[in-house]
């Protein structure tokens, strides 16, 4: 199956559970669905262009919780990547980034990002760091009533 294909199903996947559990009303036990996609890309990390590959673990969920609203959360780990610089020094990259929003009954909402993105350099080769958290709150007017915005990029 190609990449857009999966990613398509996945969103399918995604959408009908938000519907049943919004339409519904109940509780209901977690909708997941979890998938494997190749991945590839290019960072330019510590001064060094880096390619790499492999696979992407991509976790959706979304779960009624009961009277306080209903929650859709999302996971991405990598799996096997690894790359070169255009040095030549060899790269692995683990890490995961991972997004949990909770709607309220009432129309607020709370929504948690938190991305931690290691490209660990092999035999001397400085190691890439990224660290994000973002959190925000919205009350039931609309109001954003909480933000939290940290992130790092580091090399060492």
């Amino acid at each position: 199956m190609h990449r857009s294909s999966r990613v398509r199903n996945l969103a399918s996947v995604l959408v009908l559970a938000v519907l049943s559990v919004v339409l519904t009303g109940t509780r209901a036990e977690a909708v997941t669905d979890v998938d494997s996609v190749p991945f590839n890309t290019v960072v330019d990390a510590c001064g060094e262009t880096v390619s790499i590959s492999g696979n992407l673990r991509i976790i959706f969920t979304v779960q009624q919780q009961g009277d306080r609203g209903f929650l859709i959360a999302t996971h991405f780990q990598p799996q096997g990547i690894k790359g070169t610089s255009a040095s030549g020094a060899l790269y692995r990259a683990n890490g995961l980034t991972r997004d949990i929003t909770v709607f309220s009954p009432a129309g607020g909402s709370t929504s948690t990002f938190i991305n931690r993105f290691h490209l660990v350099g092999t035999a001397g080769a400085p190691t890439y760091l990224v660290k994000q958290t973002v959190h925000v709150t919205v009350n039931a007017a609309g109001d954003v009533t909480a933000v939290v915005d940290r992130s790092s990029v580091a090399c060492r």
